[in-house]
């Protein structure tokens, strides 16, 4: 009979007949209220669920309801006033409230081995933690205290008794008013701790970012339950909270709760093994960082006092210039001598030879270029040789290698990797950052390999993969993105200081870029012609700006000259020239080569379409920019690609770069003739369609997880908006940047016009 109704709801629904859809709803009360059900306590629990929509169902169509005779709905709601949307929204609360109820009763009658029952009763409690979070929007401005109430008891019930969707949906409880302000801190407290801490390990970045450790915490019992229980998965997180919130507020003294935390976090071997991988990192590499920091910090508006000026110059000398000693790599001690040529920036005076500072800086860079390393294989003996020689002879003090807690069920911390032994090879990445590639041997006989990365904040990197974690979760819950196998590939990214940090390597993948020019020499009649194309692509630029190579501009001066003299079917006719220079199939021969059958190439390219329009749609909803073929990797065993190098993020790309990004995401025609003949048509469109309705479906949990983001934006975040404050005449830019960024984001889950958005960065950058 509930399946019945079931079927005529929503059939109704479509129809739109209001006279219908109340006469169904009272078939479905009726069933309800059945004597004869009373017994079949999961029957009872589904009618509830099924009135509880039907009444969700009238009030979709409120008006069209008020407009017909609502006479018998308000009978059969036993209600008299004049407000029907209240009655519908109180009734639907009871039938929810009256489901938790049967489902706790039978859970108490029942033995301890009925898992379907406990499930039932999480499903019952996570309805009634939507239905409450859903009519937060809908409560006036101050009186939303008792929906907040049922909202955190529920989803923390639901999570208790094991629902998935309740622990995706678990940041939105972070942000509500009345329990930032303190109102709902008991609360919080006494329903929290009966939820096992493993839940909360996926959201601990958020839990920090509300952490103030000069003061208590209504967080303090999580945090220090799950430092007790999972004192590895907190360490790096924690530390860098823990530390960057010292150095800000240096005068300050800690509070009991954060010493509490940092003693159950003290593990002096890990503290060393930490401090030796920071030495891991090309040594001019630091210098050069710190030359950077300093002229950024005299730039033009900047008031940098004389003492101000001092404090910088001695704290980058004693991060970059290591004191000669035992356990000092040969390469870092090449840097010594040099420490005496930067002291010579304390003669300088930053009020008045901010200019002969500079051409200083200049000059130390460019002695720096001369020790970047010529080969890409190094010996890490020679940059730390605590860590070459490293080895357990202890099972209390092995380590854990990092980034094993990334898990969505309860972690077994006893079968995790450890750290046996570091391998002395490192190989250098000649890109902008040199970072360096090691190879750790653990435990169980495999080999990881990790990215160590110097000179960038990783943490909005860190919180990129947290998110497009979260979207591939919510895909794996929608029927159709699930049938499709879309989801986004991540990987482990480990913040361990503000300009140091260490990423996880996908491993079988190769970069686009590289597999694209391999075969392009190979069927291209031309060989690889990138730098020919490049070289007529920059002479066609230097020819619409009336330049010459005597007098050739600045690249962003080049562009601006180009775009405002060149007509856009000029270039439009150019690029099209320039394309046809090589194959347009390059990249589809180039999957055909991987694979091993037709029917394995037909495999291969599906993945590779399904995971570019999950990835594209993502990073265009997320503003992730800089998608060049090198930052995007595909995977040799299946097709499937994966991004990396999210350090251009929510719309930086069009508004902090000098050439700004106008392309929303990379779907260039080499990307397009993957999927010939049917092109964007067909599955292309299915993916991205699907995927960008599951993200607007889950906007309410996306939008709590990017609130991190404004309560602790990133080095390179904080730096962009100072440099606008500078610029700017009303000074207001520094305080508006990662809200209007993150505010970009939402409006996009919203539905918004993306080329009015566009215009919009546009004007908030630098054009």
């Amino acid at each position: 009979r509930i399946a019945q109704n079931k079927w005529r709801r929503i059939s109704e629904l479509e129809s739109g007949n209001v006279q219908r859809m109340v006469a169904n709803f009272k078939r479905i009360k009726g069933v309800v209220d059945d004597e004869g059900l009373q017994r079949y306590r999961a029957v009872r629990v589904e009618g509830l669920h099924e009135l509880f929509r039907a009444g969700e169902d009238l009030r979709e169509v409120l008006p069209r309801v008020v407009e017909a005779n609502t006479d018998e709905l308000k009978r059969l709601l036993d209600y008299e006033g004049s407000d029907l949307d209240t009655a519908l929204g109180l009734f639907s609360l009871d039938c929810l409230q009256k489901s938790v109820e049967i489902a706790n009763t039978w859970l108490l009658d029942i033995s301890d081995d009925h898992v379907h029952e406990t499930s039932l009763l999480a499903d019952c409690y996570y309805r009634l933690a939507q239905f409450c979070y859903d009519g937060l929007e809908k409560q006036p401005l101050g009186e939303t205290l008792n929906h907040e109430r049922h909202l955190i008891t529920s989803l923390l019930a639901s999570m208790q008794f094991g629902s998935k969707p309740a622990r995706q949906l678990f940041p939105v409880l972070l942000q509500l008013p009345n329990l930032q302000d303190g109102t709902l801190h008991r609360c919080f407290i006494d329903a929290s701790g009966l939820v096992p801490e493993w839940m909360f390990l996926r959201w601990i970045p958020q839990l920090l970012s509300y952490v103030d450790f000069f003061q208590e915490s209504f967080l303090e019992s999580v945090l220090l339950r799950l430092a007790a229980s999972y004192p590895m998965a907190l360490y790096y997180p924690a530390k860098f909270a823990h530390g960057e919130c010292t150095k800000r507020f240096p005068e300050r003294t800690m509070g009991s709760f954060a010493c509490r935390l940092m003693r159950l976090l003290e593990f002096p071997r890990l503290d060393r093994f930490v401090q030796e991988l920071s030495q891991v990192v090309v040594p001019c590499m630091k210098v050069s960082n710190m030359a950077s920091d300093l002229a950024r910090k005299l730039s033009a508006g900047s008031e940098l006092t004389a003492e101000q000026y001092r404090t910088t110059v001695l704290e980058s000398m004693k991060e970059a210039f290591p004191e000669s000693g035992v356990g000092v790599g040969r390469e870092h001690e090449k840097l010594i001598p040099f420490k005496s040529e930067w002291k010579k920036l304390l003669n300088f005076d930053p009020e008045r030879q901010i200019a002969d500072i500079w051409k200083f800086i200049e000059h130390i860079r460019r002695e720096m270029e001369k020790l970047v390393p010529r080969h890409s294989t190094l010996e890490l003996r020679r940059y730390s040789p605590w860590l070459a020689e490293y080895h357990f002879n202890d099972r209390e003090e092995m380590l854990e290698l990092p980034g094993q807690y990334n898990v969505d069920h309860k972690p077994n911390v006893v079968n995790h990797v450890k750290i046996v032994k570091v391998h002395n090879q490192l190989e250098m990445f000649k890109t902008l950052r040199k970072p360096l590639r090691v190879q750790i041997n653990g435990s169980n006989g495999k080999s990881y390999d990790f990215l160590v990365k110097y000179g960038e904040d990783l943490r909005q990197d860190q919180r990129i993969q947290q998110l497009l974690g979260t979207i591939s979760n919510q895909m794996s819950l929608d029927q159709h993105c699930k049938e499709h196998q879309l989801s986004v590939r991540t990987y482990e990214v480990v913040p361990i200081r503000s300009n140091f940090g260490i990423l996880g390597w996908i491993p079988n993948t190769s970069s686009i870029k590289s597999i694209a020019v391999r075969s392009m020499v190979r069927f291209n009649t031309a060989g690889d012609v990138t730098d020919t194309i490049n070289r007529e692509y920059n002479q066609f630029l230097m020819q619409c700006s009336g330049s010459t190579p005597e007098r050739r501009p600045g690249l962003t001066q080049l562009y601006g000259k180009t775009a405002s003299a060149c007509t856009p079917e000029k270039i439009m006719l150019k690029f099209n020239e320039l394309r046809y220079k090589f194959k347009e199939d390059a990249l589809k021969r180039a999957l055909f080569e991987m694979a091993v059958s037709p029917e394995s190439f037909f495999n291969l390219r599906a993945n590779f379409a399904r995971s570019l329009m999950a990835m594209n749609v993502a990073c265009w909803i997320l503003g992730i920019g800089d998608r060049h073929t090198s930052n995007v990797l595909i995977d040799r065993s299946n097709g499937r690609l994966a991004g990396v190098d999210f350090g251009i993020a929510f719309g930086a790309g069009a508004r902090d770069q000098p050439i700004p990004e106008m392309v929303p995401f990379r779907l260039t025609p080499q990307f397009v003739s993957v999927m010939e003949p049917m092109r964007t048509a067909g599955l292309m469109h299915k993916c991205s369609v699907y995927t960008l309705a599951c993200l607007r479906s889950s906007r309410k949990l996306l939008k709590s997880c990017l609130e991190v983001f404004v309560r602790e934006p990133t080095l390179d975040w904080l730096e962009a908006a100072r440099y606008r404050f500078q610029q700017d005449e009303n000074k207001a830019a520094f305080a508006w940047d990662p809200q209007t960024r993150i505010n970009i984001a939402i409006r996009k889950l919203n539905g918004a016009n993306p080329k009015v958005l566009v215009a919009e960065e546009l004007r908030l950058g630098q054009v």
